[in-house]
């Protein structure tokens, strides 16, 4: 369930598709379930992931994952530090909020 779909296809390894497995991590440690459904591999060739719903999660997290298990590479941030600025920036911001509403 981890390998990107252009991995099944037959392309090599690339950045890309190590952004795809990371999404998928991401995805279940936020939804606590896999984007898809069915247990057979090839449903990631043939199903669009779920988008996450969790109302607590910042948006710009739920598009970064769905940016990660995008089907096309070329949709996927470009590195993991591109990543990495994307979900600073949102726990800084709950951070805040959190201070906020303390406070």
């Amino acid at each position: 369930m981890y390998l990107a779909p252009e991995r099944f296809r037959g392309d090599p390894a690339s950045i890309a598709s190590e952004i795809y497995s990371f999404g998928m991590m991401l995805y279940e440690m936020i939804e606590g379930s896999k984007p898809y459904e069915g247990e057979n591999i090839t449903v990631v060739l043939v199903q669009e992931p779920k988008t996450v719903n969790r109302k607590d999660v910042p948006a710009e997290i739920k598009v970064l994952v769905g940016e990660c298990l995008s089907k096309n590479p070329a949709n996927r941030p470009e590195n993991f530090k591109e990543i990495s600025q994307i979900l600073d920036n949102s726990i800084k911001k709950l951070r805040a909020q959190k201070k906020d509403t303390a406070g």
